[in-house]
């Protein structure tokens, strides 16, 4: 799903920001997991040349981190 949303970027920057928000706060914090280095990387140059999304990015990017965390504690 990270692939999927990386090569659609273009696209889903076009849709309204609350909408974009919200495909941000729903893929990254579960689709990010394996690849949370990969993920935080992006985002957080992404995320200094779009600063009216850098709250969601903080909130996704904290999701992510304690859903790692958890998938770590149940193996």
């Amino acid at each position: 799903m990270w692939d999927w949303y990386i090569s659609n970027l273009q696209r889903l920057e076009q849709f309204h920001p609350i909408h974009y928000e919200r495909v941000i706060t729903s893929i990254v914090p579960l689709c990010g997991m394996g690849r949370e280095a990969e993920v935080r990387s992006f985002f957080e140059a992404y995320a200094t040349n779009k600063e009216k999304l850098s709250d969601v990015v903080k909130l996704c990017l904290e999701k992510l981190d304690i859903n790692a965390r958890m998938r770590e504690r149940e193996i």
